[in-house]
């Protein structure tokens, strides 16, 4: 109960310059602060510091920077990323310091922007603070700040709402006002559903002739999403996502391609919460299932006992986490653990990619490499769609999202380095939903040997 803590107000008062932009303290304010030994403020608000006031405590000053500050910063923040239709939104963690364009970047991070600016605004400002309080547990623990490197804060113009109130105007005449017109006439016409379906070649046909893929059939009322492929005991299985519109309930179901003609052999894998992208591998001659089942707050590990069609519940890797899309890489005799969680428990689960690691599989102590989880926070790189192994290559697919699209688009990134100690890749491609007749979106993409799958949507109405 905080109400019951004794807190000490010191109050300071603030010295402005002429031009209203930059702040400072008086020397008995200054003198008055130290004597109090703090280990950081935290600032909130507007106004530059004066270089007076930038060392009283022993880790300095922290403030959040909101937006996509490598382009603009503008007061309030998020407008212009609305109002550009921009695909993500971001925040920066900074140790200030004298120069007004820079500091010491401690965190940076993008999210998926959304239509509404309030909305950005919200949603930016829960995930950022969860993230300062992880830099004052550090602090608290550790008696350090890590991760410090010198950051160029905004390489843009500064727009303001106030000198310039004509912002706002075409906010609300571009984006405030449609929102509202479209969303009425959903309600009145109902509004369009996102319906995934998958595609394969049994050839090596690359990316280039991703047309030439021969889609599956959805089943009425179900789609079908997050393809992985599986070779065994001569069969070419396809497992997927078998998604039910009734219950909005995911399953895990099998696919034979082996001939000429798919079969679709029914589910393998139902529980009472949602299961999807159904990440398959083998260790020691038996087969591995890692579904997501983020409604569980599990990573679970299920084992084949009879190919293709029964699996059981094995292992718990981890409990009391809320992961999406997790993906089990073995290199060099360790085990990798790539997943999507969400930091600040507000189900944004595509902008931050954490890695793990362990000595055993079945292990439910798996440690964070020495990178700063989340190891990437952008939402046009974070997200787990898919993993290519190609001889002594691993590729790791990633989802792009933005505002308009959940899943637009996947990404083909090289890791070049994966060990306990970092975690490197390089951007090879991007597949963007140009390859099939009125889709709108792609998110997933597996291969195994010559076999690759892919996934993609189009914007339904069911009557």
């Amino acid at each position: 109960d905080l109400s019951n803590l004794n807190y000490k107000k010191i109050k300071v008062n603030k010295l402005w310059s002429k031009s209203k932009v930059f702040s400072s303290s008086s020397n008995q304010d200054i003198k008055k602060l130290k004597e109090d030994n703090f280990d950081v403020f935290i600032k909130l608000g507007t106004g530059i510091l004066n270089e007076s006031i930038l060392n009283v405590s022993k880790f300095g000053i922290l403030s959040f920077h909101f937006g996509n500050n490598r382009n603009h910063r503008d007061q309030p923040y998020c407008l212009l990323e609305a109002l550009n239709k921009e695909q993500s939104i971001g925040f920066v963690i900074h140790r200030m310091n004298e120069e007004i364009n820079s500091s010491d970047l401690i965190y940076r991070g993008n999210i998926t922007a959304h239509k509404l600016w309030l909305m950005n605004m919200a949603q930016i400002s829960k995930k950022s603070s969860i993230f300062m309080v992880k830099v004052l547990e550090e602090i608290y623990s550790n008696r350090k700040l890590s991760a410090i490197h010198s950051l160029y804060i905004c390489e843009g113009e500064y727009y303001s709402h106030k000198k310039n109130p004509k912002i706002v105007f075409k906010y609300i005449i571009k984006i405030l006002i449609p929102y509202i017109l479209n969303n009425l006439k959903g309600r009145v016409f109902g509004f369009p559903l996102s319906c995934w379906s998958i595609a394969y070649s049994k050839e090596n046909l690359g990316f280039k002739a991703l047309k030439n893929f021969k889609e599956i059939k959805n089943p009425p009322g179900r789609f079908f999403a997050d393809p992985f492929i599986l070779e065994e005991q001569n069969k070419k299985i396809i497992f997927v996502e078998d998604y039910f519109f009734k219950d909005n309930k995911g399953r895990i179901s099998a696919i034979d391609i082996s001939n000429s003609n798919e079969e679709f052999l029914g589910i393998v894998l139902e529980e009472d919460f949602h299961l999807s992208f159904p990440f398959v591998f083998k260790e020691n001659h038996k087969l591995y299932m890692v579904p997501e089942c983020c409604n569980s707050n599990q990573i679970r590990l299920y084992e084949c006992i009879e190919f293709p069609m029964k699996w059981k519940f094995k292992y718990t890797l981890m409990d009391s986490v809320s992961a999406v899309d997790t993906i089990i890489i073995k290199k060099e005799d360790i085990w990798f653990l790539l997943t999507n969680i969400c930091s600040a428990n507000i189900e944004n689960y595509s902008s931050e990619l954490h890695i793990f690691y362990s000595d055993e599989l079945f292990s439910n102590n798996w440690t964070p490499i020495k990178q700063k989880n989340p190891v990437k926070f952008d939402s046009r790189e974070a997200r787990n769609g898919g993993i290519i192994f190609d001889k002594e290559k691993i590729y790791r697919i990633n989802q792009v999202q933005t505002p308009e699209t959940y899943g637009y688009s996947l990404k083909i990134n090289l890791i070049k380095k994966l060990d306990k100690y970092s975690f490197v890749e390089e951007t090879i491609e991007e597949i963007k939903p140009y390859f099939k007749k009125n889709i709108v979106g792609t998110h997933h993409f597996n291969s195994y040997k010559n076999i690759s799958v892919i996934d993609f949507h189009r914007r339904i109405f069911f009557s």
